[in-house]
């Protein structure tokens, strides 16, 4: 298997739902910490809402990501990029 990279932003939202499914804090938790109804947050986890960059990037620092390089290296295991 080669390596490539995953890039997460406001147009990959079912990786942030992946994310957020497998992370040991329940969906209602990054809500509130984004200053958001767990309902919207939903909504952009299910593609049905638009995220904005803004949000996008508060999400990915609460995922433990670099907002400034958000990949994932696909190998034979998932790592995250942070440089």
């Amino acid at each position: 298997m080669s390596d490539y990279y995953i890039k997460i932003d406001e147009h990959t939202p079912m990786l942030f739902k992946a994310m957020v499914l497998y992370s040991p804090f329940k969906q209602k938790y990054y809500a509130e910490q984004l200053g958001i109804k767990p309902s919207n947050l939903s909504a952009y986890l299910n593609g049905k809402k638009k995220m904005s960059r803004e949000l996008a990037d508060a999400m990915l620092e609460l995922l433990g990501f670099n907002p400034q390089n958000p990949y994932i290296h696909i190998t034979n295991k998932i790592q995250m990029i942070n440089k």
